[in-house]
């Protein structure tokens, strides 16, 4: 079961780790002819993040306010995974399937634990210097940093699964419900 499970993981990472590859890279090469890039890297195809492309493009010299775009960016796609996982149980007919989902579910919750300590490590670039406080100190921004990276997660981890579902019981919400959640920053 354990060995199943840390395959289960390895994979779920590569797929997180290619879905991010491809973003950069479909961003680089359409890029390339422009002097600067307009869209953050982070934009798939998908209501939710082209509306909060927008609103990202429209408060950067604000940095409370980046935090606060970052923090609604984890919690609608926690809202959103959770909302998934809610319709998939509704789909399970077995104890299996139950135990199947339980398992992306949980999956999906300690990839979040077990990728933010490497991710810290690396917003911070800290790895020259020995364990020791400041090694360690960090502020709001890092903060929210991170709760954008597990907004991500739980986006690729919805995506991941809304992208094969062919029932579509599940559907992600429609760009102006996204307008209005963010409203405040239009």
């Amino acid at each position: 079961m354990k060995k199943g499970f840390y395959l289960f993981q390895i994979i779920f990472l590569c797929v997180i780790i290619c879905v991010q590859s491809v973003i950069i890279i479909v961003n680089g090469n359409s890029n390339k002819k422009k002097e600067t890039v307009t869209k953050p890297a982070f934009i798939l195809t998908n209501p939710i993040d082209m509306v909060f492309s927008n609103a990202f493009d429209s408060v950067q010299a604000s940095e409370s306010m980046r935090r606060d775009l970052r923090e609604r960016y984890k919690k609608i796609w926690k809202n959103q995974f959770d909302a998934l996982m809610d319709t998939m149980a509704k789909k399970c007919k077995t104890d299996k399937d139950i135990e199947n989902l339980n398992q992306y579910r949980n999956y999906t919750y300690s990839a979040i634990s077990n990728l933010q300590p490497f991710l810290l490590n690396c917003m911070l670039d800290n790895f020259e210097m020995e364990e020791s406080p400041e090694k360690n100190s960090w502020g709001n921004s890092t903060q929210s940093a991170l709760d954008f990276r597990e907004g991500m997660i739980y986006r690729d981890a919805v995506l991941f699964i809304y992208n094969m579902n062919s029932s579509k019981e599940y559907d992600l919400p429609a760009t102006d419900y996204v307008y209005c959640l963010l409203s405040d920053f239009f």
